[in-house]
């Protein structure tokens, strides 16, 4: 049977950089006063809305869901992609020969039309450079996704969305949580081949096949949280305009 995660703990956009965040003590938990505070971009609040009644335990930090955060972590997202695809296509690329077919064209004239491919040898041995190269490349990314949510499931961290809001999005962040930790485990198994020579081409390439994978279906996710936080967005401001 599946534990159920509190999803007031967590937060799908897992870079501190793009997180407005302040400190809340126990004994403000049943009236937290959001302070607006940007860790390193000017953004607006985004995703008003009170706060999930419990009772907070120590300190705190309370998270605002952006939609500009949601677009700045986009890139980050892709970078991990690209890096893991460029990795598969250089430990699994083979050198072959072009196999041909010999046709007749015309009155008697014979060409020889290319059919296909077949390969001459194994893959080029991966190199301790090109591992390294491509984990130098993900890891600074990847140990920070995995940091926060971490935090946001050990509940050093709280999401600022409203019950039914965070409900609708019970889906897309469990995938989050899920791909995160996918992409983590990934990572830390090419760091461990990487430290043990010679290397294995076809492992290698089966660890950047998974990265590359979780880290496109992860940038759909975002997508996902994106389109209804901006949906959200709409809502309010609508509300607010009927209010005035």
């Amino acid at each position: 049977m599946k534990a159920k995660i509190r999803w007031s703990r967590f937060c799908p956009v897992l870079l501190m950089l793009f997180m407005s965040c302040s400190n809340v003590s126990a004994e403000n938990s049943s009236d937290v006063s959001l302070k607006s505070g940007n860790i390193s971009t000017n953004v607006n609040n985004t995703a008003s809305g009170a706060m999930p009644t419990k009772v907070l335990k120590g300190k705190v930090q309370i998270v605002n869901l952006e939609l500009q955060a949601l677009e700045d972590i986009g890139p980050y997202v892709k970078a991990i992609l690209k890096t893991a695809s460029s990795l598969y296509d250089e430990v699994t690329f083979q050198p072959v020969r072009v196999l041909t077919q010999p046709t007749m064209i015309g009155a008697g004239t014979i060409t020889n039309i290319p059919i296909g491919t077949e390969p001459t040898g194994p893959p080029r041995p991966v190199t301790k450079q090109q591992l390294n190269s491509a984990i130098n490349s993900m890891k600074p990314t990847i140990d920070l996704l995995k940091k926060n949510v971490d935090e946001f499931m050990n509940g050093e961290k709280q999401l600022n969305l409203p019950n039914d809001l965070v409900a609708q999005l019970d889906p897309q962040f469990t995938q989050w949580i899920g791909l995160v930790n996918r992409i983590s485990a990934q990572e830390i198994e090419l760091v461990s081949i990487s430290q043990n020579p010679p290397y294995d081409n076809l492992e290698v390439a089966k660890t950047a096949l998974i990265i590359q994978d979780s880290a496109k279906k992860l940038d759909k996710v975002r997508s996902s949280i994106y389109k209804v936080m901006r949906k959200e967005r709409k809502k309010i401001a609508a509300h607010r305009s009927k209010d005035n």
